[in-house]
């Protein structure tokens, strides 16, 4: 019995392999068209290049405020700066402009109130030992190393130093506390001369004669260096017996500090 095999023209039947390539390659195909068709359909929303341009000015409106508000603010203060000093070059020379408003001295003690304070005292006079100083109505001073006299000129009045011999009064004999101040008055029915007197250390700059709530400057005479103690001169109208007693005096140094006071009695 023999076995028959089968020929080379026979071929073996099953699913095709050339039909699955070609049915996916329609439905690539088809789906890339979908896609396509769907991309032409579609509209993009407008441009919202108004709103857009909007945004923009006002983040550089923003920048631009920053920037001139400082600008601005240094202008104005160099204008006022400026103009200051314009107002100081216009000024005659023999102005200035207002002082501001601080003491005029840097004391320890209370600074006196506008309607009492003083104009800059006078320069303080310096003279030799024995010399005579004219204080005015015909009065004189001499100052030495221990002692402070007044004299005067005219032989007819009734005050202290009058009628050719002078009064004086020692300064190193210990009546006198060091660092205080004493005052020597008299007059008449026309003027009142006041002779302030400070012994101690220091040297005063400034002394003042206070009546009536108002301060005036006397003028300081002392000696050449650090005598110890300097005296001063003022003249005031006529005293009452009321008023004769109620005088404040006041001693400063250069810096304004209060080297002594003489306050009146019951004050």
């Amino acid at each position: 019995m023999s076995t028959q095999e089968p020929t080379s023209g026979t071929t073996a039947h099953g699913p095709d392999a050339s039909d699955e390539t070609t049915g996916a390659e329609d439905t690539e195909e088809r789906v890339r068209r979908a896609l396509r068709d769907a991309a032409l359909n579609m509209k993009p929303s407008p441009w919202p290049a108004s709103a857009v341009r909007e945004a923009g000015d006002r983040v550089r409106r923003r920048r631009r405020l920053a920037v001139s508000v400082p600008l601005t603010a240094a202008v104005a203060v160099a204008v006022v700066v400026t103009g200051v000093r314009m107002e100081a070059s216009e000024l005659p020379a023999d102005r200035t402009l207002p002082a501001a408003s601080v003491p005029p001295f840097p004391s320890r003690s209370p600074a006196p109130s506008a309607s009492t304070r003083v104009s800059p005292p006078p320069t303080p006079v310096v003279a030799k030992s024995g010399e005579r100083v004219e204080i005015g109505h015909g009065r004189w001073m001499t100052l030495t190393a221990d002692q402070v006299c007044l004299g005067q000129t005219q032989t007819q009045g009734q005050g202290q130093g009058q009628g050719g011999t002078p009064l004086c009064k020692f300064t190193a004999n210990g009546n006198q506390a060091t660092g205080t101040v004493s005052d020597q008055t008299d007059g008449d029915a026309s003027r009142t001369l006041y002779r302030p007197l400070y012994i101690g250390p220091g040297t005063p700059a400034h002394i003042t004669v206070e009546w009536a709530g108002k301060e005036h400057a006397a003028q300081i005479v002392t000696l050449p260096g650090h005598p110890g103690y300097a005296t001063a001169y003022l003249w005031g109208p006529p005293a009452s017996t009321a008023t004769a007693d109620r005088v404040k005096i006041t001693v400063y140094d250069a810096q304004g500090h209060v080297l002594a006071s003489l306050a009146p009695p019951g004050s």
